[in-house]
């Protein structure tokens, strides 16, 4: 999207839409219609799913104490993985960008989960750094990991939309509309 847009969520697909002023009444532009990612899910057997998306192939599956196989991550682990992923490459981009060596730099996350609901969790992220770095590096490095996607997207609160289709692959190619 463009600086100043807004992005809108309709049905698994983004839209940039630029506010405009005219004639003290405001309109909406939609500029394009830029596909998000999509996935697509096969059930394999027992517990096992496939998911497809660009040119990669992620299995998952459900721990043993779940009936699953524990033959993959789980949905939920490839979620928690996915921000840890995400803080170390801005950690990493940080450090390569100002020529930080990474090799004694350690990152961990937690996931800390509220016995009395357990959909109320603190993800804590922690970076070991080494003694000898500069503080102002130290404060970059926090910094870069607040610029983590997944972490933003978590913050903002995504909407999920939740829908029967009468075909995945021509509602793929539909237009989109406000239901």
């Amino acid at each position: 999207c463009m600086p100043g847009a807004q992005t809108l969520v309709l049905a698994m697909r983004r839209v940039c839409v630029l506010q405009l002023q005219a004639q003290d009444t405001e309109h909406l532009l939609i500029l394009t219609q830029i596909p998000s990612m999509e996935i697509k899910v096969n059930f394999l057997d027992k517990l096992r799913l496939e998911a497809k998306f660009d040119d990669f192939t992620v299995l998952a599956d459900q721990p043993i104490r779940y009936k699953g196989d524990g033959s993959a991550p789980g949905p939920f682990d490839y979620f928690l993985a996915s921000s840890a992923l995400c803080a170390a490459y801005f950690v990493k981009l940080y450090c390569e960008t100002r020529g930080i060596s990474t090799e004694h730099i350690r990152l961990s996350q937690n996931n800390i989960v509220d016995p009395a609901n357990r959909y109320l969790q603190t993800i804590k992220i922690q970076v070991e750094l080494p003694a000898d770095m500069s503080d102002k590096d130290r404060q970059g490095i926090l910094r870069s990991i607040d610029r983590c996607t997944v972490k933003k997207a978590i913050q903002a609160g995504p909407t999920f939309i939740v829908e029967a289709v009468d075909n995945l692959d021509a509602d793929a190619q539909a237009l989109l509309t406000l239901n």
